[in-house]
């Protein structure tokens, strides 16, 4: 027996996680610039959400008081470098 899914909900939204190790600000810069030529790749019309978090581990060097955090985006809409998010232990 062959399974038929409908353009359901639960398949729309994809997620990528990338964890950065060693960063600072030029670190930040390089990403924002390099997920905004990705995002020119994807066709808004037939688009799916792709949910992208980026982990800096160790934090960012001389930024938010080298604290753990992460960036959370839509890639259509690009990375907001101010909207960093501090992981309190």
């Amino acid at each position: 027996m062959s399974a038929s899914f409908p353009d359901d909900e639960l398949n729309k939204t994809n997620y990528f996680i990338q964890l950065i190790y060693p960063a600072d600000k030029g670190t930040v810069e390089s990403l924002k610039n390099k997920y905004d030529e990705l995002k020119l790749l994807f066709e808004k019309s037939a688009r799916k959400q792709i949910v992208v978090y980026i982990l800096f581990v160790n934090g960012i060097k001389g930024q938010h008081d080298n604290a753990p955090g992460y960036y959370s985006f839509d890639l259509l809409e690009g990375l907001d470098a101010n909207n960093y998010k501090t992981i309190m232990p």
